[in-house]
């Protein structure tokens, strides 16, 4: 087998209503970015921010992580919701991310690439190094940031102006 290195970069999914946002945590200043700006720029006003900010806020880690994410469909607000659900889900992350070097995984890819696979899974051990994720996880279940909220908007259908409403009722 191959060597294997440990990436120090956590990557976790989150959803809300059609957005999707994609996180990539390390240990670093505090620094957020989405689609390649600042968080700020990204998200203008006060509570997108606030949103944002909930888990991180939440478990008091303020400075510790930078976060790089890519946030995909739907509105500025269901992307900000999306990305606090990614964030919440990443301090809370629990295995080990492994991944083999580029230049390996270039030769596995030329060579064989059904004998050797491209990345390894995470094992579940333990990320203590990086976070307390037993800790963070009962502070952010009690906040409900670690759930998916379900709703979305429902389809129009036929017969009607919207979902559910109907067109307006002439007597003559």
């Amino acid at each position: 087998m191959t060597d294997v290195k440990e990436v120090k970069i956590i990557n976790t999914i989150g959803r809300r209503k059609t957005s999707i946002a994609r996180v990539y945590l390390q240990e670093g200043s505090g620094q957020i970015t989405v689609n390649k700006r600042d968080f700020a720029e990204y998200f203008p006003t006060d509570v997108l921010q606030t949103i944002v900010k909930q888990p991180i806020v939440a478990v008091d880690a303020n400075e510790k992580f930078d976060i790089r994410a890519n946030v995909t469909g739907g509105g500025v607000a269901g992307q900000a919701e999306a990305l606090r659900h990614a964030i919440a889900r990443a301090l809370t992350y629990k295995g080990k991310a492994k991944q083999r070097d580029v230049q390996e995984q270039k030769r596995a890819i030329a060579t064989d690439a059904e004998e050797q696979p491209v990345f390894t899974y995470p094992d579940k051990q333990n990320y203590a190094h990086l976070i307390d994720a037993d800790a963070n996880r009962e502070i952010l279940k009690k906040e409900g940031l670690l759930i998916r909220d379900p709703r979305m908007v429902e389809r129009k259908k036929y017969g009607r102006r919207k979902a559910r409403r109907r067109f307006q009722f002439s007597k003559r």
